[in-house]
């Protein structure tokens, strides 16, 4: 019988603590300018009140589903594809903060750099876990990459080099 994986209490412990502290940092630094700008002294702290709040969510959702889901491409290209149609759009879009940096959906700005982030690190895994697997179709061999190529031949190009036979079973053409 497998055993029930368990919750590492101190890393969550340590994790809300630095992200308390890190609500305790904002309202310091910002409570006198949100003051005078808007009235109130606990704007910054409320939203970042909220984003903490959605982030543990996302933390608890993540937690209570099975991870070996995320290694399905059908999980992983729509999340790259739609990060990466976020990112070009912002450039169609107006200004915000004088950069096309920043998506506006009402109250709520999001950076698709952040998205960007998440993305790249669930595909690096993706790719990571796929090479693992392949890891003996993948391994490089010296002899396989200079086998009749020389610099400056019209075969040499890092594309042709690892799609081309030659790369994958060290045979010509």
């Amino acid at each position: 019988m497998p055993r029930r994986l368990e919750n590492d209490r101190w890393l969550f412990g340590v994790t809300l603590a630095l992200c308390l502290i890190g609500a305790v940092m904002i309202y310091s630094a910002s409570a006198v300018t949100a003051e005078q700008q808007y009235g109130h002294s606990y704007i910054f702290l409320a939203r970042q009140a909220a984003w903490l709040f959605i982030g543990l969510l996302g933390m608890f959702a993540l937690m209570k589903s099975d991870y070996r889901r995320l290694r399905e491409p059908a999980v992983i290209y729509p999340v790259v594809c739609v990060v990466l149609l976020l990112l070009v759009g912002t450039l169609f879009l107006d200004k915000s903060h004088a950069t096309h940096r920043w998506i506006k959906f009402g109250p709520v700005g999001i950076q698709p750099s952040e998205l960007a982030k998440l993305a790249a690190i669930l595909y690096l895994a993706w790719f990571l876990d796929q090479k693992r697997r392949n890891k003996a179709s993948m391994e490089f061999r010296k002899e396989n990459f200079w086998s009749g190529s020389r610099w400056g031949s019209p075969g040499w190009f890092p594309s042709s080099i690892c799609s081309s036979r030659r790369w994958r079973t060290g045979k010509p053409g």
